[in-house]
């Protein structure tokens, strides 16, 4: 029970992201389907600003960016000429706070694996003004201990087994302008 908002959050965060299997609707907004720039070793900042450079063509201004561990790890190696660390107020800092002047939120629900080009998705940069949620109705939950469920190819019966299943469901849409993002990928491997 305590992890069932959670599992509707993480549920959530992957559809959004383009992480799940697709849209559940036609009118429910992904944002897998935007721009991609590669934070290629040595080119990081340059994929950065071609991020901003898109969003603010289509109208937008970046005001956040949503970056998981793995997108955290290949900036934190970029370095100046001096192989000082490019992209962290101090030596002593444990995050990025700020990239391009836009607050940075870490979530691993950001990070993609091997998308049809061969990359990795490790963050979205874009205008957040333009993207919104809604709930349509509060968490339904069920709970039955009379379910029979598949589990490895195996039919398992939950009353012989003393068991129990919940089933929790919630109705939410997204609607967003994909324009007014950017995704930030990292070659596979």
């Amino acid at each position: 029970r305590e992890r069932l908002p959670f599992a509707l959050a993480k549920k959530f965060d992957a559809t959004v992201f383009g992480t799940s299997s697709g849209a559940p609707g036609s009118d429910f907004d992904t944002l897998g389907g935007a721009v991609a720039h590669e934070l290629t070793t040595g080119k990081a900042y340059e994929a950065l600003v071609a991020g901003e450079m898109d969003i603010s063509t289509a109208g937008g201004i970046l005001n956040g960016i949503a970056l998981s561990p793995q997108g955290e790890g290949a900036l934190l190696l970029e370095t100046d000429g001096n192989k000082r660390p490019l992209f962290i107020d101090s030596m002593a800092a444990d995050d990025i706070p700020r990239l391009l002047g836009a607050p940075v939120y870490k979530t691993k629900g950001a990070y993609v694996a091997g998308n049809p080009s061969g990359q990795n998705t490790v963050g979205i940069m874009g205008d957040w003004t333009q993207a919104m949620y809604g709930i349509v109705q509060g968490v339904t939950i069920d709970i039955s201990n009379q379910a029979t469920i598949k589990v490895g190819g195996e039919q398992i019966n939950l009353w012989q087994r003393n068991m129990f299943a919940v089933l929790a469901e919630i109705e939410i849409g997204f609607r967003a302008d994909v324009n007014k993002f950017a995704l930030l990928t990292k070659a596979a491997g």
